[in-house]
């Protein structure tokens, strides 16, 4: 049978008042974890001697049932409850409902089947959450009548003078105890319930925070990052306007210095052609005139490597096959290459040479580092082309290695490479890289002193494949 409505004493609370709580399936689940639960219902099931289990919304057991009762344990043992149905309920005269009404009034409802035994469910609700229950009892409420224990227990299948044995030594609780045992348990399951529901919510703000931190942390160093790269790329703008301005001057000094000294060059020229005629018979004086003439050709060379060098380079892109770029740079050095053992090797790796640039101009690079690749060391020359993938700012792009055999460069000689005027030549004007620098980064290259612990000097010449 189903005892009468609860007393006002037996009402469970809910959240706190005025709260709108809403939770979500993962928070209902570690509200009800039967292991968080466990210790505490141990100590009051065996305090008040009574079984005790968590249930959920719809009466399944979560866990297991806490200090079993002996008469309920000798019956229950050969038919446990089935789906759904209220886990100390033996033999109702109808379907138990008590966690059920428990959940729909808020306040403990008590229940007792044919056997006798009675049990009672305390309802867990956060807010207008219905969560679970607790179910406790499994204990008589007046002394068992033994032809209801011997039916019963024919019913499951049992010796009805055993299960009377065992029900009569059971201790009735009397229904004023009872309602003791429902007020303590309606206490501890709803202080459990909201601390636990406090500490949860707790740990899920400080997670929450802990995300938010880091993903406040995550966008201040990607904001960093992007400052420092603005940054670096005006610090570079800034660099390149005032290294266009500068040879914009420069351009401007040696063609004015060219022009007003080509009337000087010219008259000294016919007066050194002229002194040739008269000293033809001195072989001491004709050696001085040809050193003479020899620095007149390397100051119109150096007019004419400062004034390529500051001129604007006017790129007129278009497919370009990188091969065919190197290979007639180095059919135009084979006045150089005449009488030497030298040998152009490619390792292009069956990649595809083509992009978007100059042939003109990239043709100029390529000359240029042949060419020095061939003044680096002496006989048998091997120069070596290698090719390989890559990328610039996540766009692809062809990266070009050009290595020779020589006696490579030194520490300072790397860092100084590409300045204008450096140069490792007797006769050179320090001019020739500093152009393929320019050139390069014209094209949105890059050109550097290789890594390789090879032998000899490495040139990385790195090229946007662009839209060829």
């Amino acid at each position: 049978m189903r005892v009468p409505e609860p007393s006002a004493a037996q009402e469970v609370g809910g959240a706190s008042p005025g709260r709108d709580v809403e939770l979500s399936p993962a928070l209902r689940a570690d509200l009800l974890d039967p292991a968080a639960w466990e210790e505490g219902l141990e100590k009051y099931a065996l305090a008040m001697h009574l079984a005790v289990v968590l249930v959920d919304a719809v009466g399944r057991v979560l866990g297991r049932c806490l200090n079993p009762q002996p008469f309920w344990g000798l019956l229950r043992g050969r038919e446990p409850a089935g789906a759904g149905e209220c886990p100390f309920a033996l033999a109702p005269a109808e379907p138990c409902a008590c966690v059920a009404d428990a959940l729909e009034k808020g306040a403990v409802v008590r229940a007792q089947d044919r056997s006798g035994l009675v049990h009672f469910a305390v309802p867990l609700v956060i807010g207008k959450d219905r969560l679970g229950a607790l179910v406790a009892g499994q204990v008589f409420e007046e002394y068992p009548e033994q032809l209801l224990i011997e039916q019963v227990a024919k019913r499951l299948g049992l010796s009805p003078a055993k299960a009377w044995e065992r029900a009569r030594l059971e201790h009735p609780v009397a229904p004023a105890t009872l309602r003791v045992y429902e007020d303590l348990l309606a206490t501890l399951g709803q202080a459990f319930l909201q601390g636990r529901y406090h500490t949860l919510l707790d740990a899920t703000r400080r997670a929450e925070r802990a995300r938010a931190e880091e993903a406040l942390r995550r966008a201040y160093d990607e904001l960093e990052k992007r400052v420092e790269e603005r940054t670096a790329a005006l610090e570079e703008a800034q660099k390149q306007a005032v290294q266009a301005e500068r040879l914009a001057a420069i351009g401007q000094m040696v063609t004015g210095l060219a022009h007003e000294s080509r009337n000087a060059l010219q008259r000294s020229q016919a007066c050194l052609a002229m002194l040739e005629l008269k000293v033809k018979d001195r072989p001491e004086a004709l050696n001085l005139l040809g050193r003479v003439q020899q620095a007149q050709d390397d100051l119109h060379r150096l007019y004419e490597s400062v004034r390529e060098y500051a001129a604007p380079i006017r790129l007129a892109p278009g497919v370009c096959d990188l091969g065919e770029v190197w290979r007639a740079a180095w059919a135009e050095l084979a006045p150089l290459r005449s009488g030497r053992a030298a040998e152009l090797r490619e390792e292009t790796c069956v990649l595809d040479l083509r992009c978007s640039a100059s042939p003109f101009h990239l043709k100029q690079v390529f000359r240029n580092l042949l060419d020095n690749a061939l003044g680096a060391g002496s006989d048998p020359v091997r120069v070596t082309i290698c090719c390989s993938p890559a990328e610039i700012e996540g766009e692809p792009a062809i990266r070009v290695a050009v290595r020779d055999n020589g006696p490579g460069l030194t520490g300072e000689q790397k860092q100084k490479l590409f300045d204008p005027f450096f140069t490792t030549k007797a006769r050179g004007t320090g001019l020739g890289l500093a152009i393929c620098k320019r050139i390069v980064e014209a094209h949105g290259g890059r050109i550097v002193v290789g890594e390789s612990t090879a032998a000899g000097a490495e040139i990385l010449v790195t090229l946007p494949r662009g839209k060829a």
